[in-house]
């Protein structure tokens, strides 16, 4: 370890404005003359000047004092709405406080190639901060603003407890920038050994310290590439779960930056190939084509850790993007509609979208431009161009759970509601909800997955009730798909069972359900999971034809709805529209294809006859589109 034996330390100042404000605090002249060659190297600062005091007399010298033009602007603070309130000194060094941080100070942490985490702790560019009067001020003001919003307190009592909690901050960024032995543990890869070196009788002062550490090995670290590297290496030294934690707050950090990411990535044809390659990164199969970037390695790490704040960062980048007016493609409608089919592909999950209510939010907006013709289209048309590209039933629900819970929900949530409870009514089993060879531990995780998006804020009691209700009486029928072949259904309904089957055959209960006036049973094109018996009521069966609906039939008792799709397996040729208040038992699937079954071991003629009957009615229908 080197020792300080002239007794001095060192100060380098950028000159800003026509002024001269300190950027970094060194304790040996060789980091202070190093830093300073380093700003002019980059020339991101009209002037570098490095300062000697001495510890005992005070006394300062001009070591070196270099100008030169730069054309950039003065940075600024981003104006930004959510900031978490912080009660401790050891809440401000939290992922989401941090995260607060670095955006809105981006300008200034993208112009010095700093995460938020290694500026909280560069005692150096915390008093240049303090300084600068344009910024410091602004930034103090919207943070106490907010806090004031969350708390009903003064905002003058806030921004108080904030320039407090600053000077602590300072005190601690000094003492950590003389601890040179946690760099040590750093120098060697040794971050488990870090963690375990940290004080054990406070999890926040574990954490402060092992942070602290990190930032200062962070510093050490030239540009952004550099600094994913170091944490890829850390993590391929250690698997344990605390430094994976570490590793995705930084990594998060990092990839927060508009700069870090084009430097990472080496820049993008175009909009989707930014989504793309985001969405390949968190999935852990991205293709770099830049020779620099070490995304390849943090790529492998992605695909064989938890990585949930870097993922989300990620999405959340493509998201807000999407939000936008501007095209994904230089090519056209078409290619756009393409790109958004393709992008959509990529982001579906077991049960809904990846990227959550943010993402779903974001690609209903996409969708009522992409699908216009020449318009905008409606929410609920939108909707429906998304379901139709959606695989299954659970998808589909989780997709409009998540819209639920974005942004969309404040002008459409009706809307929203009516497409959720029409899919939500249709479910007659689950394996209409997922696919017939999805293994039993993924339909009880997605089935985990859509309870959790049911109990959330964004669905109200009635929906959640129908909902939860829904998905419990299909667990209770015990009638899951398992190794492609779905399970024997031996549920009770507390209805009484309504049956055909002859005497020979065990009576096969099934469900009854009843139905309002407007309901929609199925629309035209919709993947068919039942057919419906009247036992009572009307239902409107039409097609539509522009704007408008042409009434096909009304279909009263004794009537069946929907049964040509369930023995072809075609999509809907038409919609089902109850006209008044409906009594109906329900025909599953599973159960007509049984039925079906049974008459081909016994009467193939028959059955043969059906077919070509449905056939040739399919037909006659097409002749009239």
């Amino acid at each position: 370890m080197r020792n300080n034996l002239a007794q001095k330390t060192y100060d380098v100042f950028v000159s800003e404005e026509g002024r001269w404000l300190i950027e970094s605090h060194h304790t040996m002249r060789v980091d202070a003359m190093a830093r300073a060659e380093a700003l002019l190297d980059e020339k991101r600062v009209a002037g570098v000047r490095v300062v000697a005091e001495s510890q005992r007399t005070g006394e300062e010298e001009v070591l070196l004092e270099e100008m030169h033009d730069v054309g950039e602007k003065p940075v600024q603070i981003v104006p930004i709405d959510e900031a978490p309130v912080c009660s401790k000194i050891h809440d401000f060094y939290t992922f989401p406080a941090r995260q607060a941080a670095g955006r809105l100070l981006r300008e200034l942490l993208d112009q010095r190639g700093q995460t938020a985490l290694e500026f909280g702790f560069d005692y150096g560019a915390l008093r240049m901060l303090e300084r600068n009067d344009k910024i410091f001020p602004a930034a103090m003001q919207r943070v106490g603003g907010i806090h004031a919003r969350k708390t009903g307190e003064k905002a003058t009592d806030c921004t108080d407890r904030l320039y407090a909690a600053f000077a602590q901050i300072k005190d601690v960024a000094q003492v950590t920038g003389e601890d040179r032995q946690r760099l040590a543990f750093l120098e060697h890869l040794d971050l488990a050994g870090l963690v375990a070196s940290g004080p054990s009788h406070n999890d926040g002062a574990r954490r402060q310290f092992v942070l602290g550490g990190l930032a200062l090995a962070l510093g050490q670290r030239g540009d952004w590439t550099d600094k994913l590297a170091l944490l890829v290496e850390l993590g391929e030294k250690a698997e344990d779960a605390l430094v994976t934690e570490y590793i995705d707050e930084i990594a998060a950090e990092i990839l927060e930056s508009n700069v870090a990411v084009n430097d990472l990535f080496g820049g993008f044809a175009d909009a989707v190939s930014a989504f793309r390659g985001l969405v390949h990164v968190t999935q852990g199969r991205c293709q770099i084509n830049n020779p620099r970037s070490c995304l390849t390695a943090f790529n492998d790490f992605m695909a064989t850790r938890p990585m949930p704040l870097t993922t989300s960062v990620l999405l959340g980048r493509v998201a807000r993007t999407l939000s936008g007016i501007r095209p994904m493609t230089r090519e056209g409608p078409a290619a756009e509609l393409e790109a958004f089919k393709g992008l959509l592909r990529e982001l579906i999950e077991q049960a809904g979208i990846a990227g959550g209510p943010r993402m779903a939010g974001a690609l209903t907006g996409r969708a009522r431009m992409v699908f216009a013709d020449p318009d905008d289209l409606s929410v609920p048309d939108a909707l429906n161009h998304i379901l139709a590209l959606l695989p299954n039933r659970a998808v589909q629900l989780g997709f409009l759970l998540d819209v639920l819970a974005s942004p969309v929900r404040e002008k459409h949530e009706q809307a929203v509601l009516g497409v959720l409870a029409r899919l939500v009514k249709q479910l007659t089993s689950l394996a209409s909800l997922f696919p017939k060879d999805m293994p039993p531990a993924q339909v009880e995780s997605s089935l985990t997955q859509l309870r959790d998006k049911v109990m959330s804020d964004g669905l109200p009691e009635k929906y959640r009730n129908l909902f939860s209700q829904t998905l419990d009486r299909l667990v209770a029928r015990g009638d899951a798909p398992a190794n492609g072949a779905d399970a024997p259904m031996t549920y009770k309904m507390e209805d009484a069972p309504v049956t055909t089957a002859t005497p020979a055959t065990p009576a096969k209960q099934v469900q009854r359900r009843e139905a309002a006036p407007g309901e929609v049973l199925f629309e035209e094109g919709d993947e068919a999971d039942a057919a419906y018996l009247i036992l009572d009521g009307e239902v409107d069966i039409y097609r539509k034809a522009g704007n408008q609906e042409v009434l096909l039939a009304t279909l009263k008792r004794g009537d069946i709805v929907g049964e040509m799709s369930l023995i072809d397996n075609q999509p809907r040729m038409a919609s089902a529209r109850i006209k008044s208040d409906t009594k109906m038992t329900v025909i599953s699937r599973e159960d007509l294809a049984a039925r079906l079954g049974r008459l081909g071991e016994t009467d193939k003629v028959l059955r043969r006859i059906i077919d070509v009957f449905v056939d040739r009615l399919r037909g006659q229908a097409r002749m009239y589109e």
